[in-house]
């Protein structure tokens, strides 16, 4: 990822349980990015999260891995480009680019 000043960092998602990405493009610009421990997450987030099935038993399951299994919610809502969503243990941030 860049900032708006030319800063590049990465983010380094741990522990993935759920993940989502749609939309990527040329030039992505994030318009937010919030990492959640708080159950009561947005219901569109949830769907993003159980691949678009709304069923309510599978959503309340996933509030649930939050609240009682020690999982975290980290989505990004672009501005431009790829909108994510995932269920994760730990996020990490560090500077500059790393690739594995």
């Amino acid at each position: 990822m860049r900032t708006a000043q030319g800063s590049q960092f990465t983010l380094i998602l741990s522990g993935v349980s759920r993940f989502k990405v749609d939309g990527f493009s040329e030039g992505n610009i994030i318009f937010e990015c919030e990492l959640s421990t708080d159950p009561e997450i947005t219901k569109d987030v949830l769907i993003d999260l159980n691949h678009g099935s709304t069923n309510d038993r599978e959503l309340a399951r996933l509030r649930e891995r939050v609240s009682n299994e020690g999982y975290r919610v980290f989505w990004i809502a672009p501005s431009y480009g790829a909108t994510v969503a995932a269920l994760i243990e730990g996020l990490s941030v560090v500077d500059g680019v790393v690739t594995r």
